[in-house]
């Protein structure tokens, strides 16, 4: 009677040993082969995003992290955080009442300014407490900016912010004319007086290859080489895949013959990747984490 016990142990320990070592040869098989190539189609939808209403052409980079949907995967995420603190007049903004937010770093001026989509009785409070105490407040289509002071951190100092109510949206940046200039820059965007980046044709090429522009986690564009600094580009998205965390990038190079003879700089850059895959002059790198990784993932976009 032991011994068929030992038997059937040993019997099961085997199989799964052997499952385990089918999983990993597939696992280096796979990270063996070549990439995959795909051509995009002539025509890429246009896409809206509330990212995109606010980013200028021109940008240094954008990330945008949606809160709601980090939320529903893990509700201890984010952490209670204050977003924007306004000193004068009084008024807190905690990423609890977030639903998403943008953060826009501008080559000029160079500056950076955050757009956050909040809940309506936030907005609501806001734009009653700014209407009564803000300071020098000016229109812009149907937007107020308003002077404040804001502690960021550890020091006050002036600063800018606008209260959109078309999207629920409070755009702020920290600083003096830099920081005016930076919030009225975004809403140039906004109102059409500046085209969006989601007029060029490259970063609609790449969103494409991540499915879109909306239905992320989070998402990011670099307007620069970034780690593959053969690059031209990179776009960071994050998404939650069938219980996993996906990670895409996707590397923008000068021309189709320049991502095939990069694809090895691509593949070194992002040692976690699986699938790669070549769009005309982009490369893709997909990675998958497990979901109880999200938070550090969302970091990937800033």
């Amino acid at each position: 009677m032991n011994r068929r016990k030992r038997s059937r142990a040993f019997l099961f320990s085997f199989v799964i040993t052997i499952a385990a070592l089918i999983s990993l040869f597939g696992f280096f098989y796979s990270a063996s082969l070549g990439p995959q190539y795909s051509s995009l189609p002539e025509n890429i939808p246009n896409y809206d995003t509330l990212w995109g209403r606010y980013t200028p052409s021109n940008v240094l980079a954008v990330s945008f992290k949606n809160l709601t949907m980090l939320h529903a995967i893990n509700s201890s995420l984010p952490p209670e955080k204050v977003i924007l603190h306004v000193i004068s007049p009084e008024i807190l903004l905690n990423n609890s009442e977030v639903r998403a937010i943008a953060s826009i770093t501008l080559v000029s001026p160079n500056a950076t300014v955050d757009v956050a989509f909040v809940m309506k009785p936030t907005f609501e409070r806001f734009s009653q407490v700014l209407a009564k105490d803000g300071q020098s407040p000016s229109n812009f289509g149907d937007s107020t900016l308003y002077e404040v002071q804001v502690n960021p951190g550890t020091n006050t100092q002036p600063g800018w912010v606008a209260v959109v109510p078309r999207d629920n949206a409070i755009a702020f940046s920290a600083g003096t004319a830099d920081a005016r200039s930076a919030v009225t820059e975004s809403l140039n965007v906004l109102y059409g007086a500046s085209p969006s980046i989601l007029s060029r044709k490259d970063v609609t090429q790449m969103l494409y290859t991540v499915g879109g522009g909306g239905g992320h986690l989070g998402i990011q564009v670099q307007n620069f080489p970034g780690v593959v600094r053969t690059g031209e580009a990179t776009l960071i998205s994050v998404d939650s895949v069938g219980g996993s965390v996906q990670v895409s990038y996707v590397v923008e190079f000068a021309d189709s013959k320049t991502a095939s003879a990069e694809y090895g700089a691509v593949k070194s850059a992002y040692l976690s990747s699986r699938q790669f895959t070549i769009y005309d002059n982009f490369v893709k790198a997909v990675e998958y984490q497990p979901i109880s990784a999200v938070e550090g993932a969302i970091r990937l976009v800033g």
